[in-house]
């Protein structure tokens, strides 16, 4: 399972404590490569498309704007976040965190279930998601504190008043 948030600023992912801004742009090959890691060169090939994520589509421009309309944006920073997570293919579910203004469109975020066939900065992968589990925002963190792996409580936190900022 990995978690993935898809947040205003930033994407987070863990396993692999993966962190991009969540801005993409939609754009062709680019000529050069700009100065940096991994994450500051991603590009994201996606249904014969090919996006610029993170801080490469922010100085290209990208946006980072949720359209209410379009899953794209959580389709490539989530498939994106994925790829980077797992560094491997990947069939299995993801629990997205949502921001409480944007709760309503959980069930939305059942789109994103399916197969996608990627290229991630040179590299394939195929990446099935079979189920997508939708929390609020902040709630997986409360969660992580207070569940082990096999989803016991093991924290006193459960009898106290907690405020996740």
């Amino acid at each position: 399972m990995i978690g993935v948030d898809v947040g205003f600023g930033f994407t987070k992912a863990f396993p692999g404590n993966v962190v991009f801004s969540s801005v993409f742009s939609e754009q062709g090959k680019r000529p050069f490569k700009i100065q940096g890691d991994e994450l500051d060169n991603l590009e994201l090939e996606l249904d014969g498309k090919n996006y610029f994520v993170g801080r490469l589509a922010q100085l290209e421009g990208g946006s980072g704007t949720f359209d209410r309309d379009n899953l794209i944006r959580h389709k490539v920073c989530t498939l994106t976040a994925i790829a980077l997570s797992t560094k491997a293919d990947y069939t299995g579910p993801i629990v997205l965190g949502l921001p409480i203004s944007d709760f309503h469109r959980k069930d939305q975020m059942q789109q994103l279930k399916g197969t996608y066939r990627i290229k991630l900065s040179g590299t394939d992968y195929v990446i099935e998601i079979t189920d997508v589990m939708v929390f609020p925002q902040g709630g997986a963190a409360y969660f992580d504190m207070l569940l082990s792996d096999d989803g016991k409580v093991v924290s006193t936190l459960a009898d106290q008043r907690i405020g996740i900022i």
